[in-house]
């Protein structure tokens, strides 16, 4: 690795073309090149989003957006969930180097990270750097928590239990809602039942379900429109629907007309459920995204939220290849990937991990 005094270069992963992840060096600069309000962090270990990244390396993009103005799509450089220590920091960053910090930072062994745009918060010495990385991912679904009419006691149903359907279960049960998840796959609802979701249910079994009134509050995080139809039978009269999970399938043969009757019929609130709503930093109602992921770590710590049952793979950057391509084939058995930038070897269990 090149000292980051020095400037240089250090190992990220880059999907170059669909399908298609390689390690580039990439670019670090000197300390003495930082703007005031930059940091340099090193890399301990990052986690690999199965939603948006995988998307990306599908070759996939959002559905509806055809229309936007063209970028070029590759190189994409993937990750924005990393746990490392501060190197170097410019002079108004407030942190002082050696300090462990959660940033939104590529999967690279090196980031440079401007405070005043990007996540960058210190991570509490009782969360390890495993745990701290699933906060960035639970973040994505705390924010719909923030700004939902439901309150504690309430119902509250999350479609979809990938990893921001299940942490966005954990932490609405930690706040004290009633929680009820649904998802197709058995492996899901058993990761989210070792969670402490106690309520979760196959979509194909609603009819049996008791939800008695409806939820007075829907995240769906999975992005399928069928899932869109589901959380309108799912939520109550007035209740809301927020779109947590980004469209990047365009589905065109679900028919709209069933959503929107039953939106019209039952006086239903259909919202987005994007971070961006919130903005980074200050503690004014309804919050930032920086209170949130604090909120996340200290529940982390309490045991409020676990995170075990969805750590499926630690793998070397080397192992980058095939764990996307795991990801896409076997979801039921590869779930949470964390790339281990430290120690640059393999140290999942055998018994969960297919990848080598």
């Amino acid at each position: 690795m090149t000292p980051h005094s020095a400037g240089g270069a250090g190992p990220g992963l880059v999907i170059s073309a669909p399908r298609t992840v390689d390690i580039w060096e990439l670019p670090v600069p000197p300390a003495d090149q930082l703007n005031p309000f930059e940091v340099i962090v090193r890399a301990h270990c990052s986690l690999i989003s199965p939603g948006t990244e995988l998307a990306r390396w599908r070759g996939a993009v959002v559905a509806g957006r055809e229309g936007a103005p063209a970028k070029p799509r590759f190189p994409f450089y993937p990750g924005y969930a990393t746990v490392g220590t501060i190197a170097a920091c410019g002079s108004r960053v407030g942190r002082v180097p050696g300090r462990r910090v959660l940033v939104a930072a590529a999967h690279r062994a090196w980031s440079v990270v401007d405070t005043r745009k990007s996540l960058c918060i210190e991570v509490p010495d009782t969360v390890n750097d495993e745990d701290a990385t699933f906060t960035r991912l639970a973040q994505v679904g705390a924010v719909s928590l923030q700004l939902c009419q439901a309150q504690p006691g309430d119902l509250l149903a999350v479609i979809g239990l990938g990893l921001v359907g299940n942490l966005a279960g954990q932490l609405a049960l930690s706040r004290g809602y009633r929680v009820i998840g649904f998802d197709p796959s058995p492996a899901r609802r058993r990761a989210a039942v070792e969670c402490g979701l106690t309520e979760v249910a196959d979509p194909g079994d609603l009819s049996a379900q008791e939800l008695s009134s409806g939820a007075v509050s829907v995240l769906e995080c999975s992005g399928q429109p069928a899932a869109l139809a589901l959380a309108t039978r799912v939520a109550a009269i007035r209740g809301e629907i927020f779109l947590v999970g980004a469209p990047w399938t365009d589905n065109r043969d679900q028919l709209a007309g069933p959503i929107l009757g039953s939106l019209f019929d039952r006086y239903q609130t259909l919202r987005s459920g994007w971070e961006r709503q919130l903005p980074l930093a200050g503690a004014t109602p309804p919050g930032s995204l920086q209170e949130c992921d604090r909120d996340i770590l200290r529940r982390i710590a309490l045991g409020d939220i676990l995170t075990k049952p969805l750590l499926s793979d630690v793998i070397a950057p080397e192992q980058a290849a095939c764990a996307y391509q795991q990801l896409h084939e076997d979801p039921e058995h590869h779930l949470g990937v964390v790339i281990d930038w430290l120690t640059a070897k393999n140290q999942a269990d055998p018994a969960n991990s297919a990848i080598s």
